[in-house]
């Protein structure tokens, strides 16, 4: 049993047809789905699969089954064919942010080198990466590197290379793997500010901001299939 992520061919789709393949109490598992898998930092998204609340989702250990968690038993059943639709404010958001912290590494590794993030969160109104620097980072070098990138609005792509990985890349920068969901312009963040503080042992902490100036029902996202 094997969930097709349908996120990964287009990370804007909002709504789509799914066959169920089981319902274990408030857990379902569809044959195709446009709902994010937590991971890499990411929540997982919430949303509705035909008048069912969807409040978590989740993957297998293995990644290839994604588990929709219900807010309560679904009233359909397995071989039934269903309609999916996620929470798409919810989900631009997050992407932006995933996006985000793509370019804040890309502006660190910029300014101090070849550093290796430690942990990751994305969230709605902000994110959040570390760095294991115990010297001081200008984080206003970074956040020039980041506004120049988003100004000069460098397509975004995501690509499954050699051995198997799905990367994330802008032109003339080093590919990211990733298998999150992100914006396909770098304009689409719009505002950004970034802040730093100690994380302690741990190194230093990057928080970034990505904020709409214009409403977001101007993505291109707001389509569905």
């Amino acid at each position: 049993m094997t969930t097709t992520r349908l996120y990964w061919q287009d990370a804007y789709l909002v709504t789509a047809p799914a066959r169920v393949l089981d319902v274990d109490g408030t857990t379902v598992v569809l044959d195709a789905t446009p709902f994010h898998a937590h991971g890499g930092g990411q929540p997982g998204d919430t949303g509705a699969i035909v008048d069912q609340r969807v409040i978590d989702t989740r993957a297998s250990e293995d990644r290839r089954i994604i588990f929709h968690h219900l807010e309560s038993p679904p009233t359909f059943a397995a071989g039934d064919e269903v309609t999916t639709q996620i929470d798409w404010e919810r989900r631009y958001a997050l992407m932006r942010h995933h996006t985000l912290l793509h370019l804040v590494h890309l502006a660190v590794r910029h300014i101090a080198g070849d550093v290796a993030p430690g942990g990751t969160q994305v969230g709605e109104d902000k994110a959040r990466i570390e760095y294991a620097l115990h010297a001081s980072l200008d984080i206003a070098a970074v956040e020039a590197v980041v506004r120049d990138l988003v100004t000069e609005n460098l397509p975004a792509t995501t690509a499954v290379v050699a051995d198997g990985t799905r990367c994330w890349e802008i032109p003339g920068w080093s590919p990211i793997p990733c298998g999150g969901t992100h914006v396909e312009r770098l304009c689409e963040l719009d505002s950004v500010s970034l802040r730093a503080k100690s994380a302690g042992r741990r190194g230093i902490r990057i928080y970034a901001t990505s904020t709409l100036t214009q409403s977001s029902s101007n993505a291109r996202g707001t389509r569905a299939p």
